[in-house]
């Protein structure tokens, strides 16, 4: 279902008439945050083959770490040699084992093929500090990639610094794109619509304070929830006869 097809049916079972302007067109008057709202609660909710993304980045030498929005977990961190074509998945460590392994500023670092990284913690306090806050602290790693919109970004450092171009390719679970256009879908609207709208439906109740419809709507969804985790299950165990180790 497209997102105006979501809308339609979102206010015809709700009764709330009033999230659209007319019923002509139905154009938005809160039925689509109220859907988005719903898309979101899901991504939380349940873990699965199609929340999982792979996001590629091109990185130059000197580059330390990438940003990038709307990922929720962070699963692995791979990098590709643009020249040779070798992959290598990174080692992950903590922020205290990066800066005492790799104390000096980045530029002081001897450059390499990457070989380590760990989550970004791109928020600065007080919000959008000026230069001079930071200004003895930009040749480190963990403060260079920080950006003015840090709160709407994620992202990884990596060390050491790299050497060439590479590809960087991370791996997470990713919430699902925010339904804008009429026209637009995503993976609930399409692979679970029926979904989409009763975790739009339990959100009305969020909002109305009532416990009691939360609860139901609820209830609901984890019966669909479980269907879609159980097939995920199947998948994942289908003709594997032993134990990895």
């Amino acid at each position: 279902m497209t997102l105006l097809e979501l809308r339609q049916k979102l206010v015809s079972l709700s009764g709330r008439y009033d999230l659209v302007v007319d019923t002509t067109d139905y154009v938005d008057n809160g039925a689509n945050f109220i859907l988005n709202a719903g898309q979101r609660w899901l991504d939380r909710k349940l873990d699965h083959k199609y929340s999982v993304g792979r996001l590629f980045k091109q990185v130059s030498a000197g580059n330390v770490g990438v940003t990038f929005q709307l990922c929720r977990v962070i699963l692995q961190v791979w990098i590709q040699d643009t020249t040779e074509g070798n992959r290598t998945l990174l080692e992950k460590k903590s922020p205290t084992w990066l800066r005492e392994n790799y104390y000096s500023s980045f530029g002081d670092t001897t450059q390499y093929m990457p070989l380590y990284y760990y989550p970004a913690y791109l928020r600065v306090f007080p919000h959008n500090p000026t230069l001079a806050d930071l200004q003895m602290y930009l040749g480190f790693a963990d403060v260079s990639p920080m950006l003015p919109d840090d709160v709407v970004y994620d992202g990884v450092i990596f060390m050491p610094p790299a050497d060439s171009a590479y590809t960087v390719e991370v791996w997470g679970h990713f919430y699902s794109p925010e339904l804008t256009s009429d026209t637009q879908s995503s993976y609930w609207s399409v692979r679970n619509p029926e979904m989409l709208l009763m975790a739009g439906m339990r959100m009305l109740e969020v909002f109305k304070r009532n416990s009691e419809g939360v609860k139901d709507w609820e209830a609901a969804v984890k019966e669909q929830l479980a269907d879609v985790d159980k097939d995920a299950a199947d998948e994942d165990v289908t003709d594997i006869d032993q134990m990895e180790g």
